[in-house]
């Protein structure tokens, strides 16, 4: 983590390790939908791409419409993202007249940003959310209130997402 660049991506990729939050949810924030203190974001609306443009959206289900927490340790990085955001969104493309930002040049940035981190795998951002699932898992939060932070219609997708530890698994029994 700390061997993150100190910038919008930086302290995105923190983000969505802190908080479980989609790519395109991210996205889709506008300063105004991160609390004053950094303690929670509002996620009510999604980057979706259609014909190869990224358009505003509904988040993927229901549940994902969500008040996400911010642990107290990400909420200098959600702080950074208000103070530090586009015209319009936290990140906002120039290149188009919405001010969306688009998924695929996040990824670049993202797969950028940690080829720099010693001793980090190249793996996709969305693999972000399977280790915040499994954090929660690990330190033993109760799986419907995981799928519920997670923004999971179901408990059976959330399970999809664990990657129980070995020390997990020892300290279980």
């Amino acid at each position: 983590m700390k061997h993150l660049p100190d910038d919008l991506i930086g302290h995105s990729i923190r983000l969505l390790l802190g908080t479980g939050m989609r790519v395109q949810e991210l996205l889709a924030l506008m300063p105004k939908d991160i609390s004053e203190d950094g303690s929670q974001i509002h996620v009510y609306k999604a980057v979706k791409t259609v014909g190869g443009l990224p358009e505003l959206g509904p988040p993927k289900s229901r549940k994902s419409r969500r008040i996400v927490p911010v642990p107290e340790d990400y909420r200098g990085d959600a702080l950074y993202l208000k103070q530090n955001a586009g015209s319009i969104y936290v990140w906002t493309s120039s290149k188009r007249e919405n001010g969306l930002y688009d998924v695929g040049s996040f990824r670049r940035r993202y797969y950028n940003a940690i080829k720099g981190v010693t001793g980090v795998r190249r793996l996709s951002p969305h693999c972000c959310r399977h280790t915040y699932v499994s954090n929660l898992e690990k330190h033993g939060v109760p799986m419907e209130l995981i799928a519920r932070l997670a923004g999971h219609s179901k408990i059976e997708t959330t399970n999809g997402y664990l990657h129980t530890q070995m020390d997990t698994l020892e300290n279980a029994v």
